[in-house]
């Protein structure tokens, strides 16, 4: 009998979770791509925003907008590895072991790395605020939300959590099968 039909939920997961990881990858992709084109293209920047009757700015907002750039690359790679992390536990319970050491590790990484993530957005935000308040002063419809959130401080104490459960449950498991 094939995972497909022993576990359509597994599949459903793994295939999400494929989905996420590539859209993530072809997200930082383009960000990346797209991040040396603010130096290439400084002068027609200036030059839109100084035409908004926005100057003054100049290698600050270009620098901003440029580490902006690279810091959400960096972000959408951070959460590329947790999801890689994901697929690697639910790899261990499709094959039927999910209680082992390495997930325990696993989950704390993903715990470590939502912890990253959050850190890097926030110092993500202090060039994302200076360039929303350019924006804004130029006319557009800049909004930004740079929020910790309760969810994601929750993520994290549960996948610190679930790491030690995984550790216990290991650790039992092998005094079990000493005993027997």
């Amino acid at each position: 009998m094939t995972t497909l039909t022993r576990d359509p939920l597994l599949t459903a997961l793994r295939f999400i979770v494929y989905f996420i990881m590539g859209v993530l990858a072809f997200a930082a992709t383009m960000v990346l791509i797209g991040a040396p084109f603010v130096l290439i293209f400084q002068g027609d920047l200036l030059a839109e925003l100084a035409d908004k009757g926005v100057t003054g700015h100049g290698w600050p907002f270009i620098g901003a907008l440029f580490s902006m750039l690279i810091g959400i690359s960096v972000l959408l790679c951070i959460a590329i590895y947790f999801f890689y992390l994901l697929l690697k536990i639910t790899d261990t319970v499709r094959d039927g072991d999910p209680f082992t050491p390495e997930n325990a590790t696993r989950l704390s990484r993903m715990g470590w790395t939502a912890i990253a993530g959050h850190v890097w957005g926030m110092i993500i935000s202090i060039p994302a605020v200076y360039v929303a308040s350019v924006a804004a002063d130029a006319g557009e419809n800049a909004k930004f939300n740079a929020d910790f959130g309760g969810s994601g401080l929750i993520l994290i104490l549960v996948l610190f959590v679930l790491a030690r459960v995984f550790r216990h449950g290991t650790a039992m498991r092998d005094d079990l099968e000493g005993t027997v």
